[in-house]
């Protein structure tokens, strides 16, 4: 919630939408349940799985941990913001491979 907090009321007409915003109870109900299993388990990597399988490019994940080492999130890939706090998205797309040469005129 804090980030929320810190990011919305920083740039109120930011052209992004929030998962979390000023209420957990707002928030869609399997995106509710995902939010408080993270919250039962004390951020356990796994439970972010139904938020990660969502993600599109354009998404991010922010999370607070006071560590210089990326949260253990698999599927994302990570950057720090600052000291506390962690910003993962989807990998990006690995270049399309070259197509095969064409096989020579007989």
């Amino acid at each position: 919630m804090t980030i929320f907090y810190r990011t919305f009321f920083r740039n109120p007409d930011a052209p992004w939408r929030y998962v979390l915003g000023f209420e957990p109870g707002w928030m869609p109900q399997a995106d509710l349940e995902a939010y408080r299993e993270i919250r039962r388990s004390r951020g356990a990597t796994e439970s972010y799985e139904p938020w990660v399988e969502k993600m599109r490019r354009e998404d991010r994940l922010l999370i607070k941990l006071t560590s210089n080492t990326p949260p253990q999130v698999p599927g994302l890939e990570w950057y720090q913001v600052e000291f506390s706090l962690w910003s993962g998205r989807l990998p990006k797309a690995p270049p399309p491979s070259p197509p095969p040469p064409a096989a020579p005129a007989l």
